[in-house]
């Protein structure tokens, strides 16, 4: 097989929303009619994204039913850029002043922000809510959900051993007391071959805590080089020339 290459950034994007959507997909939340994304590029200007909320909200709007965006951030230029990267989604799209008025209105969450402290607080839950916290990097300092938040839901990681060794959500939860290792025991792959392992009530909150692993991007990588061969896109480079 010839080597291949694959653009790193734009694959860890699409890899994100798509983990985003398997949980969609399966999780069901509670009938799902706004999506509500905070922040944008990973990092600020400049660097590389980690998150987009624009890929999540296309994506997401692809799976669910979705009739309002709900967007906040503490940039207005970051707002305006989401309006002009979404406007092909035929959806309401509404400025949020703050991360409460957002959960409060919410059926799904999706935080894309690369925070240090939390944005979102569990006391602001709602029955039925759906987070997909996406956005803090793989570091044990860095969260957007506080200790309650994470305590105070039905929680699924993409693999336990990740997150217990590079979620700042769960790392910095368990320091806290609000959870033990115990409860870090549902996977992303659970819910896929049995669902009623994810959401098991109408009224219950489900937190989806996505850290990445590599072979997810891997896959991803995979299914971009495909579809790119079969359109005829791509350059071929010589790199034993």
């Amino acid at each position: 097989m010839k080597p291949r290459v694959c653009e790193g950034n734009r694959r860890t994007v699409l890899a994100r929303s798509s983990r985003s959507c398997r949980f969609e997909l399966i999780g069901q939340p509670r009938q799902a009619g706004g999506i509500h994304a905070f922040g944008s590029e990973s990092g600020g200007e400049g660097r590389p994204r980690r998150s987009s909320p624009f890929e999540h909200a296309r994506a997401i709007c692809a799976v669910r039913p979705i009739d309002k965006l709900l967007v906040w951030s503490r940039s207005a230029a970051t707002v305006d850029r989401f309006r002009e990267r979404t406007t092909g989604l035929d959806v309401q799209i509404e400025y949020a002043e703050s991360p409460r008025r957002v959960v409060s209105a919410a059926d799904v969450v999706c935080t894309l922000t690369p925070s240090q402290t939390p944005i979102i607080e569990g006391a602001w839950f709602q029955p039925g809510l759906h987070v997909n916290a996406v956005g803090a990097p793989p570091r044990p300092d860095h969260r957007e959900i506080d200790g309650p938040g994470m305590a105070d839901c039905r929680l699924i990681v993409d693999s336990t051993a990740t997150a217990l060794s590079k979620s700042g959500e769960v790392l910095l939860a368990i320091a806290e007391g609000y959870l033990t290792a115990d409860d870090v025991r549902v996977e992303l792959g659970d819910v896929i071959v049995a669902p009623q392992t994810g959401r098991r009530s109408d009224d219950e909150v489900t937190l989806f805590n996505s850290v990445g692993i590599g072979l997810q991007d891997l896959v991803t990588a995979h299914a971009l080089l495909d579809a790119a061969a079969a359109q005829g896109a791509g350059s071929t480079v010589l790199l034993n020339a």
